[in-house]
């Protein structure tokens, strides 16, 4: 008996260095349950055993011997998993702490090996054999032993599960800072706005395989979100939509939204947000931080893969990222065209201001009106234009660029009474019919607006019966007429205004205060003549042709002694006596007064 004992006593140790060896392996969970059964039916000996393994909130039968059941599941809860916290080690008595009578009838149950992973209970092996019947205190150690030793396996095999979890996440972790940081790296390089369009595209389409990703962004002047780009992989097909928010402030947090799930909050977000369906799109995700800028929405994905939580995180921060680039590309475009348009108005006052140097200098009208519609021409591209000067009670057109012109006088009509201190202005290139006439305006052909900028001196509107001294009118501009255009022609009227009415000044008191020679000539030929006719006292008219260069000061000092005139370039001089012709170019006699003008015209072209 004792012979056969020590046998079976050898045979279980054996066993157990088997079950240590065994156990030490790595095996999956499932695979370490199946074993732990054979084990301990080998180890111990059991008649009968069942094992009990956790799945779906329950403990499902997964194996039996002798046992004759089939299925049986017995509920988790809070007292059956006070086996693992509070007891921990095999139980052979007090089973109606822990199980419901029902299950302790049904298996009839004497002896418990529980399967512990950590503090929580993750299955069970029963059995009818006790101490009280085959099983003795040795057996009582064996099962402990082999506890341990299962318990220490699943365990090894959890954290080892555990341990691959968290390798993939940290390998997926590092895959998605990488991303984030390529993709960043090439959407803050990237300040084209146009281009960042198709980079937003090919990132979010390349990271999440999406099969539709679309791309939106916030238009200021619509006021709404205008899709950008869209990309359908099996598709060359385009689609346009403009969608419209409700508030483009945001002050929630959550950024991913699924079409499907979140309709009430996209409902509190877009007025059209019924839009997003006919995209085929499953996930929205905005770009957004204190107000929306845009979204990029993506489609079911063209291979098996799942979108998982951490594809949202690396969307999200490639949303971030996104964002920042995209406000960086607006802030570099919006500071490049405010430094083109400085450029353009420092020109521009460059430009003006040389052009009031000039006007300054002018020493006539037709001068001044030559230089203002040249700089309007060469300097800031002007193409068709005109001035109009006050002669009387009519405007006459001075100086024209960009057309011919056969009749100098403008025709006005009553529309022109209201033009007197501001200026007229159309961007509608037929408008100029309701002000021009048609004559000029078959000279002038393929206008595309018109501006008429008076040139007014004084407040009218205090003396509005004052009219203007005239008028600059554009009728073609480079492209369509801006702004500055308009202040320009406006600022280049109110800068010659004050030069025309002082050179009117100068002219009227040249036309009081200084000698006509034509004038005193025709008189004093007059009085000549009439002496002649009258007491028979002859006379002679001798000429001489002075060209007189410009910025030179003609000297006649030397014909003082004589009755001299001198105008049209040539010098007349009216004597009683006879002088020596070799002092001149000639002489003459003249019946009267036009017949002695005519003469001396013909004298001055027969010496050209």
């Amino acid at each position: 008996m004792n012979h056969q004992a020590n046998n079976t006593k050898l045979h279980r140790y054996d066993a157990l260095l088997q079950a240590i060896d065994f156990f030490t392996q790595k095996f999956n969970i499932n695979q370490l349950s199946s074993y732990a059964f054979e084990f301990t039916n080998e180890v111990l000996s059991l008649d009968s055993s069942a094992l009990f393994i956790k799945a779906d909130g329950s403990f499902h039968l997964i194996k039996e011997k002798n046992y004759n059941i089939a299925e049986y599941k017995i509920e988790d809860s809070p007292k059956l998993q006070r086996i693992a916290t509070f007891y921990g080690n095999v139980m052979t008595s007090g089973f109606d702490s822990y199980f419901d009578s029902k299950d302790i009838v049904a298996f009839d149950i004497k002896l418990i090996i529980p399967l512990i992973i950590k503090d929580l209970l993750y299955g069970f092996i029963i059995t009818k054999d006790g101490l009280d019947e085959r099983m003795d205190q040795d057996d009582m150690l064996m099962s402990k032993a082999l506890m341990q030793l299962i318990n220490n396996a699943l365990e090894s095999s959890k954290n080892l599960i555990d341990l691959q979890h968290i390798n993939c996440q940290l390998d997926q972790k590092i895959f998605n800072l990488f991303s984030i940081n390529q993709s960043s790296r090439v959407l803050l390089s990237e300040l084209d706005i146009n281009k960042l369009y198709m980079l937003a595209i090919d990132i979010f389409s390349e990271l999440t395989s999406s099969r539709i990703t679309s791309f939106g962004l916030y238009d200021e002047i619509k006021d709404k979100i205008v899709l950008r780009g869209y990309r359908d992989v099996f598709s060359s097909n385009k689609y346009q939509r403009d969608f419209e928010l409700l508030n483009n402030i945001y002050k929630g947090y959550k950024v991913v939204f699924n079409y499907h799930e979140d309709k009430e909050q996209l409902k509190e977000l877009f007025k059209n947000y019924e839009d997003f369906e006919e995209m085929d799109a499953e996930y929205i995700i905005l770009i957004v931080k204190d107000r929306v800028l845009g979204f990029v929405t993506i489609s079911k994905p063209i291979n098996d893969r799942a979108y998982d939580q951490a594809l949202f995180e690396l969307i999200e921060s490639l949303a971030a990222s996104t964002y920042i680039s995209f406000k960086n590309a607006i802030y570099f475009n919006t500071i490049d065209r405010q430094r083109k348009i400085s450029q353009q108005k420092l020109h521009t006052l460059t430009n003006l201001n040389g052009l009031i140097r000039n006007i300054n200098s002018c020493a006539t009208i037709d001068e001044l009106c030559d230089i203002t519609l040249k700089t309007l021409h060469y300097s800031f591209g002007i193409k068709k234009a005109f001035i109009a000067h006050k002669e009387q009670d009519s405007y006459w057109i001075k100086n024209h660029i960009g057309f011919e012109l056969h009749n100098n006088i403008l025709e006005t009509n009553n529309k022109w009474q209201s033009i007197n201190s501001y200026s007229y202005i159309s961007y509608i290139a037929d408008e100029a019919r309701n002000y021009l006439s048609e004559t000029l305006l078959a000279n002038v052909e393929n206008n595309n607006c018109l501006v008429i900028s008076p040139i007014s001196i004084g407040n009218h509107d205090i003396d509005e019966e004052q009219a203007p001294l005239g008028y600059i009118v554009v009728l073609h501009t480079p492209e369509t007429l801006k702004e500055e255009e308009v202040l320009l022609i406006e600022t280049m009227a109110s800068s010659i205004a004050p030069v025309i009415k002082h050179l009117q000044e100068i002219a009227q008191i040249k036309k009081e205060y200084v000698v006509n020679q034509r004038e005193l000539f025709i008189k004093n030929l007059c009085t000549k003549l009439a002496n002649r006719d009258h007491y028979s006292i002859d006379f002679y008219i001798y000429y001489k042709i002075i060209i007189q260069k410009p910025f030179e000061k003609l000297d006649l000092t030397c014909y003082s002694q004589y009755e001299h005139f001198y105008f049209d370039n040539m010098l007349i001089i009216l004597s009683y006596n006879q002088l020596e012709d070799n002092l001149f170019d000639g002489s003459l006699e003249a019946f009267d007064v036009e017949d002695a003008i005519n003469k001396l015209k013909n004298a001055y072209i027969q010496n050209q």
